[in-house]
């Protein structure tokens, strides 16, 4: 072998183990703090008392199908930063006992949650109220072809609990106010996401996360119309003036926010 042949297999072999060096290992915080490695098929977290640290940050990016598994044994509470995974919380609370498993879409560029507590529910097989004993975390999905009028959260919960409710319907939904502790305007459009926390000391849902509106009022009358979610932003552009009247009714807890680009 000539010594540009020796220098090219040199280069060559690095490379080829690299890609098949390790489809799964097994880390704890003394091994990686709270970053998670990537690059791996497969990734097993595990905290314990003596090897605990919050919070944990999922991989930025993973090839699609990759695996990340979390599992608590420790007295703490550990939070996981969930800004890439398909949640819309900011984090999510592993407890003693728990555990959870997340794959990587790269079609979504987010992480997936499962596991014993994760729930994924739709029409199909389902009523409009959903059920009493849901998980730690329960996902509603509506589409066309799977779709109520309304929607009811359960009565109950643990605190904590997790209810994300989602829809690609062509067609409006709404999520009743009943066990809702400030029943806000709550109208399921398409593409739309709400996600509710429990609390157990006030024994009803909070609304955590809602979509914005946007009226572009340039485009629109004066008069507001009513809420169809707790946030909605009236954008007033450059060189427009005018009295604005807000909605005579609403729903509780609903925000009206003015942003405008006149001097």
């Amino acid at each position: 072998m000539n010594k540009t042949g020796l220098l090219t297999a040199l280069l060559i072999s690095p490379v080829a183990i690299s890609t098949t060096y390790a489809a799964e290992i097994t880390v704890t915080p003394h091994d990686v703090g709270g970053l998670i490695p990537s690059g791996y098929d497969k990734v097993n977290y595990k905290l314990a008392d003596g090897n605990w640290i919050s919070p944990v940050s999922l991989p930025a990016s993973a090839k699609n199908n990759a695996v990340v598994e979390i599992i608590s044994s420790a007295t703490y509470t550990t939070n996981i930063l969930a800004g890439n995974v398909d949640i819309a919380i900011s984090q999510l609370a592993i407890k003693s006992g728990e555990k959870y498993k997340f794959t990587y879409s790269s079609s979504k560029n987010k992480w997936v949650i499962s596991g014993d507590n994760v729930s994924y529910l739709n029409p199909e097989g389902h009523s409009e109220r959903i059920d009493e004993n849901h998980k730690k975390i329960t996902f509603f999905d509506m589409y066309n072809g799977g779709w109520f009028k309304k929607l009811y959260l359960p009565k109950s919960g643990k605190d904590g609990d997790i209810i994300t409710v989602r829809s690609d319907a062509t067609w409006d939904s709404s999520i009743s106010g009943e066990n809702q502790l400030y029943p806000s305007s709550t109208i399921l459009k398409t593409s739309d996401t709400y996600t509710f926390f429990y609390h157990a000391n006030k024994s009803a849902w909070v609304i955590e996360q809602a979509p914005l509106r946007v009226i572009d009022m340039g485009k629109s009358m004066p008069e507001v119309p009513y809420p169809t979610s707790p946030r909605t932003l009236l954008d007033i552009k450059e060189g427009m003036s005018f009295h604005i009247t807000l909605p005579a009714k609403a729903g509780d807890r609903d925000q009206i926010r003015i942003k405008s680009d006149s001097a």
